[in-house]
């Protein structure tokens, strides 16, 4: 399961939707999305649902980043 996504619809929208920048032509668009349910499956898969062990992991992280 992918924990984050990310979309560019190039002038898809901007076509269709007639969205133009003040010079004209379509605009380009893109999204991108995160799931916290994404992240939270990714975390239980890999520490086989051991939370505290997960917790532990991602406050090794946390600290290792400050």
């Amino acid at each position: 399961m992918a924990i984050a996504s990310v979309n560019t619809h190039h002038t898809f929208f901007g076509e269709r939707c007639s969205i133009s920048p003040p010079n004209g032509g379509p605009v380009s668009t893109s999204c991108v999305g995160f799931g916290i349910e994404r992240w939270l499956h990714a975390l239980a898969d890999h520490f086989d649902g051991d939370w505290g062990q997960a917790q532990e992991a991602v406050e090794k992280a946390e600290k290792s980043l400050s």
